[in-house]
């Protein structure tokens, strides 16, 4: 007989079920660990593997796979407008492009930009600022030179530099004091208005060029000048149009003529640009000053400038100027085509004609004529109707003498034509002439119209 104190045998055989338990326990531990450690090691040194453990964790947790992602369109393969324009425009063309199609690395896409740049006039502007930069003496402090085609707001050339701003273009991203070029402006008003005609008597008593309250009176005596609107236009007499703007326009109708023209509105291009701004107070002299561009708040870019003339010769009509004609993709398809706008109207056609003839006497017998000088013996100048307005004005500190030329340039007995304006800020010494450059540009540009067309 067995005790009950003595150890049964058979128990002493047979497993623990506790100890079975740990050890099951710990090999489950290992296994997770080891499958973390291969999963973690998988996907950082084999990525390309990451997606088969994706793919077998949402299997056991029997989720359903995400549809296949539809293949998304070519970048640039749709048709863009020309708001989308101005953000991708490669910026050597915003500063002085050579001639030619222009392209721009976009992503994985090249962009071909196809311009309106005259392959000649283009060079030969970028030749003149060339060699200026080359003077010891005279060298423009600013110059600026655009051309455009007044019909279609097509951009021919355009190029210059400014040494106080080298990094932006003054062709276009900077203002500059209009000067006498406003007087564009007044003279239309007054046109408009009906207030007078070009060959209508006008007084005035001291200098042409000076612009003194006294001035402003309406007083006679034997000291008084005698000239007409035309010709006050064309000679760029201060007194006529100070006079003009205080007791014939006033603030509101010059506020009106300078904003049909695009004074104190955005510039519609297909690039970011400057137009031009002006400011009316509440005083009679300073409506004077404005009329007269004797001032330094009122301001134009060289491009606006340029387009304050194709409006005439585009009969009164503003012209949307641009650069780029075409894009394309590396595809070759075609993603954008210059569009054209719908013409708005800022004179009459009576009026921009009238102001075309006064400014054909700017060259003739005013402001313009000494750069003019001998046109009628060129062999090409004889051949065009050309005219303009000038303008100068020292800076705020009188360290540069701002020279200014806006004009234009048409066949006799044709159909071509092109206007410019020119920007010289002339440093301690003068040197050429705003309308000397001027002058260059009409011959440069019809010299080879006229010899591709044999004419």
């Amino acid at each position: 007989m067995i005790s009950s104190n003595t150890p049964n045998p058979w128990q002493k055989f047979q497993p623990n079920r506790k100890r079975r338990k740990t050890a099951r326990l710990r090999l489950f531990l290992v296994a997770l660990l080891v499958l973390g450690l291969t999963t973690w090691g998988t996907m950082h040194f084999f990525p390309d593997m990451s997606g088969v453990f994706t793919d077998m964790t949402r299997f056991f947790k029997q989720e359903p796979s995400p549809p296949p992602e539809a293949p998304t369109a070519p970048l640039f393969s749709k048709p863009i407008t020309r708001e989308q324009v101005k953000n991708i425009l490669p910026l050597s063309l915003l500063g002085n492009p050579a001639p030619g199609p222009l392209t721009r690395v976009l992503g994985q896409e090249t962009l071909t930009f196809k311009t309106g740049l005259n392959p000649g006039l283009q060079q030969f502007i970028l030749d003149e600022i060339k060699k200026l930069k080359t003077l010891t003496r005279a060298k423009p402090e600013i110059i600026a030179m655009v051309a455009m085609a007044p019909d279609t707001g097509k951009i021919l050339a355009m190029a210059g530099y400014d040494r106080t701003l080298p990094d932006i273009n003054p062709c276009i991203s900077h203002g500059y004091p209009a000067a006498s070029i406003f007087k564009i402006i007044t003279a239309s008003a007054v046109l408009e208005h009906h207030l007078m005609g070009p060959d209508t008597p006008l007084f005035f008593n001291g200098g042409k060029y000076t612009l003194y309250k006294r001035q402003l009176k309406e007083v006679k005596n034997k000291y008084t000048s005698t000239t007409t609107l035309e010709k006050a236009f064309s000679q760029s007499i201060n007194p006529v149009f100070g006079k003009l703007g205080t007791h014939e326009l006033g603030p509101e109708k010059l506020k009106t003529q300078a904003r049909q023209f695009g004074f104190n509105q955005e510039l519609m291009a297909d690039f970011h640009g400057y137009s031009g701004s002006m400011t009316v107070t509440e005083k009679p002299y300073q409506w004077a000053e404005v009329a007269s561009g004797f001032n330094k708040t009122t301001i134009i870019s060289p491009l606006f400038g340029a387009m304050i003339t194709a409006t005439l010769l585009n009969q009164g009509n503003v012209p949307v100027p641009y650069l780029v004609e075409s894009i394309s993709n590396h595809e070759g398809g075609i993603i954008y085509k210059c569009p054209t706008p719908a013409p708005r109207q800022a004179v009459s056609t009576a009026t921009a004609s009238s102001i075309m003839q006064m400014m054909t006497h700017t060259i003739s017998t005013g402001t313009a004529r000494k750069a003019f000088r001998h046109y009628k013996k060129d062999a090409i100048l004889t051949r065009l109707i050309m005219g303009g307005k000038t303008g100068s004005l020292y800076n705020r500190d009188h360290t540069i003498k701002l020279d200014w030329f806006t004009g234009f340039a048409r066949e006799k007995n044709g159909f071509q034509q092109i206007v410019v304006a020119v920007l010289v800020g002339h440093g301690e010494y003068i040197g050429t002439r705003a309308g000397t450059f001027a002058k260059k540009i009409f011959q440069t540009y019809f010299g080879d119209y006229f010899t591709s067309t044999k004419k």
